[in-house]
């Protein structure tokens, strides 16, 4: 065996001639030649990214908890020849190469090993393929494994096996087992053969192995009746290690005493999982308590079923698999249950539970997208439930409980990308579908009657997202109770819209009791909590009380990475409020170094824009121009704006928001006549979206009237910051530091009309209310210090996200 040269190297050839095995024999030999070696299960996708996020783990590459993240950084650490040069990664069983290859590492000096039965393998590097034994291999192997047989003896077994490594080995250990006589052995493996698998391989391949394995398991089933009932059941299972926590199962345990009325106690199992060990036809690892069949073995089992035998052993999969799901209303919601879930995971395909004709089985494909959506992978979320939903239309009909269901799981996707028409597309139709099918008090139709009210608020439709916000948490509250989980969802969601239409401190007392209630409910860590300390910090900088919003964002901050890592989109967002707030009291080195790499994250994690990480933008614009680097800034805010244009559209209050600050950040680069532009188009749309009384749409006319007046055009400006002001002091109150900024601004405009003494009573009394809040507002607060020395307060927006 020599080296393998650095390009990928593809092992090929039927499952069972030794792929495996030649891939470690290689690792053995040369193990002093690597400092790092990797070997990745490589059946799914799924799979590398995980083995390679736990590589990632071990080497120091970014991501936190996000797996998809981490892989990607993993390939491109050893890319760059981080953490060394000499490393290999093994892809063993991989299949489909167009699908792993962006997991190859692009140089960095490593080698990369593959093993795969697909020969397609060849065009993606040098490909080697592995054959059966040589004749004399197949005599040594039986030889040494079974001592009683005779040269001859062995010889004729390998004839009649085909020399394939994994049924010489088979075979090996059943006469090693039993020490059959040779003559009856080689009858009844004749007697028995059937067809071999359909692997994609050359049709000529020897017919061998499963006659073998076939008697194996006829040997097995007068041995232990439960053994070969179990392994009927695991054919039905992922070729992935199967867990203890599925074998050991209630519903496992109750099918397996129908062959076996012994086994009264879980623990007996065990005696059942030995014997199948003994005969090699699964492979049993006592670290990971787990047992792994493999393909070829399943599919041997399988065919010795009748076709109703199939159905029925795949709905007891089912009902194992439905056993194993945590308890609880969306359990998926609760990181605490994820492991638990990841052992039903590489299960579901394999087992084909959404042909499954029953409610529970199917919920678990309904967990999976949810829990996609949960973690982020937005992509993935929208393609699995696009799929279900176009299978189980035939299957289930459009007015199945789940199948509508399932749909609006879909609309949360979509409204997480930015795809706000879509998803209320998809809302407005499936809430009429629901009122008619399950009725108006349906906890399903309130459901997404807050999700709806969430797509409304996106798309600036504020009070009626109220309406029905209200209307979603009222429902929940007469079915279950004030502390029940869906009505503190509907809470949030209400308390979400009532933010959006400016009544900042309803939303901050919503949020509270939520808050509140989830904490005693919850407890301190789970990921709702600290949804709503995110929320309830950015109540508090709302209302103006901005030490208050760091002092809770940054808690949350800390325990969102802690619990959740600091790739969750909540942390993410957390992370990105939290700099705003840092920015508000003033400390800007703070909020921009956290900003920053908030901005990176995002970059890293999602291939496309998203909603949150515009927002992001924008603060990095903020930031920029905060620091005085008001070119730097006017670019930012332009990029994001192109985006912004794009989706959710020109007449969004995201865009306007965004073209807001790109006004402020013209007027500070000294481009007044383009600056006026801005606030001339912006102002009419945010007064018709939001209303003329919204705190947006008012904090516009500021920034507009401070344009105006640095073009000495001082009685336009004066009538905005006057409507501003007087309309401030009604909506948030006059001692909120945001009104007081406008009342600064106006008295500069005063002084500058020659009204003196108005606009030094005006300064004074505004002054000495921000010096009075100065340890709330802090110690380096922005809006303090512009109107100690008198000049001029801009107000830049944060996107009402969702």
């Amino acid at each position: 065996m020599s080296v393998v040269l650095p390009q990928p190297q593809a092992l090929t050839g039927l499952g069972g001639v030794g792929k495996t095995q030649v891939a470690l024999e290689y690792v053995h030999r040369f193990m002093a030649d690597y400092d790092l070696v990797w070997w990745t299960s490589a059946e799914s996708v799924d799979n590398v990214v995980a083995s390679l996020a736990e590589l990632g783990a071990r080497i120091g590459a970014p991501g936190g908890e996000d797996m998809a993240l981490v892989s990607r950084e993993t390939v491109q650490m050893l890319a760059r020849g981080v953490p060394t040069k000499r490393w290999i990664l093994i892809f063993d069983n991989a299949d489909n190469p167009e699908q792993l290859t962006r997991y190859f590492p692009a140089g960095g000096g490593g080698h990369i090993l593959v093993t795969s039965r697909n020969q397609a393998w060849a065009t993606q590097g040098q490909s080697l393929p592995v054959d059966v034994f040589l004749r004399q291999e197949s005599i040594e192997h039986l030889s040494r494994r079974a001592p009683g047989l005779t040269a001859h003896e062995a010889d004729r077994v390998a004839t009649a096996v085909g020399d394939l490594p994994l049924a010489v080995e088979q075979a090996a250990a059943w006469l090693a087992e039993t020490a059959t006589p040779i003559e009856d052995y080689l009858r009844q493996l004749a007697e028995q053969t059937t067809d071999v698998l359909d692997l994609n391989q050359p049709a000529d391949y020897p017919e061998t192995v499963a006659a073998t394995w076939n008697i194996s398991i006829a040997r097995l089933k007068d041995r232990s009746p439960a053994s070969v009932r179990l392994l009927q059941l695991c054919a039905f299972l992922a070729p992935e290690p199967i867990s203890s926590h599925l074998l050991y199962s209630k519903e496992m345990i109750d099918e397996l005493r129908k062959v076996d009325p012994t086994l009264q106690e879980s623990l007996l199992l065990g005696r059942v999982i030995r014997e199948i060990a003994r005969f090699a036809l699964a492979k049993v690892d006592q670290v990971s308590n787990s047992i792994q069949v493999h393909r070829l073995v399943q599919a041997v089992i399988r065919s010795q079923l009748t076709q109703e035998e199939q159905r029925h052993a795949r709905h007891v999969v089912h009902t194992v698999l439905a056993g194993a799901r945590p308890d609880g209303d969306e359990p998926i919601d609760d990181p605490e249950t994820w492991p638990r879930f990841g052992v039903i995971w590489p299960h579901l395909s394999a087992s084909d539970v959404r042909n499954c004709t029953e409610n529970e089985p199917r919920r678990l494909l309904i967990d999976r997208v949810r829990y996609l959506w949960k973690r982020g992978d937005f992509p993935a979320a929208q393609q699995l439930a696009e799929d279900l939903l176009g299978h189980w239309k035939p299957l289930l009909g459009e007015e199945d409980v789940q199948y509508l269901y399932l749909r609006c799981q879909l609309a949360n996707v979509m409204r997480s990308q930015g795809r706000y028409v879509e998803s209320r597309a998809i809302n407005t139709e499936l809430l009429e579908q629901q009122r008619r099918v399950l009725g108006a008090a349906h906890p399903h139709t309130y459901v997404t009657m807050s999700s709806l009210a969430s797509d409304l608020a996106a798309l600036g439709e504020y009070t009626l997202a109220v309406e029905l916000a209200r209307e979603a948490h009222d429902g929940f509250s007469q079915i279950f109770h004030e502390s029940h989980r869906r009505t503190l969802s509907a809470a949030n969601n209400l308390a979400l819209a009532l933010r959006m239409v400016g009544r900042y401190g309803d939303a901050r007392s919503l949020d509270q009791d939520t808050y509140d209630r989830r904490m005693e409910v919850l407890g301190p860590d789970h990921p709702y909590t600290l949804a709503s300390a995110g929320r309830l910090g950015r109540d508090l900088r709302e209302v103006g009380r901005y030490e208050d919003s760091v002092s809770l964002l940054s808690r949350a901050y800390d325990a969102h990475k802690r619990i959740l890592g600091k790739g969750f989109p909540g942390t993410l967002s957390c992370a990105k409020s939290l700099a705003v707030s840092l920015r508000r009291t003033g400390r800007l080195e703070d909020a921009r170094r956290l900003t920053t790499a908030t901005r990176a994250q995002y970059r890293t994690q999602y291939d496309a824009h998203t909603p949150d990480s515009l927002a992001c933008d924008l603060n990095m614009a903020a930031d920029l121009y905060a620091a005085d680097e008001r070119e730097a800034a006017r670019e930012v805010a332009k990029e994001a704006l192109t985006e912004y244009m794009k989706v959710p559209g020109e007449e969004h209050p995201y865009t306007q928001a965004a073209l807001n600050n790109l006004g402020i950040f013209h007027w500070g680069c000294g481009d007044a006549v383009e600056a006026e532009a801005v606030f001339r188009q912006v102002l009419p749309r945010m007064s018709d979206v939001l209303g003329d009384r919204h705190p947006h749409t008012l904090f516009t006319e500021a920034n507009f009237a401070n344009v105006l007046a640095d073009q000495g055009r001082l009685e336009e400006a004066w009538a905005l910051e006057k409507r501003a002001m007087d309309t401030l002091r009604t909506v948030l109150g006059p001692q909120h530091p945001e009104t007081l900024a406008v009342v600064s601004n106006c008295a500069l405009t005063l002084g500058a009309l020659g009204r003196t003494d108005e606009a030094r009573r005006l300064r004074e009394e505004t002054l000495a209310e921000l010096n009075r809040q100065g340890r709330q507002l802090g110690e380096n607060n922005g809006i303090i210090q512009l109107t100690g020395h008198e000049r001029r307060i801009y107000r830049d927006l944060e996107p009402l996200a969702v």
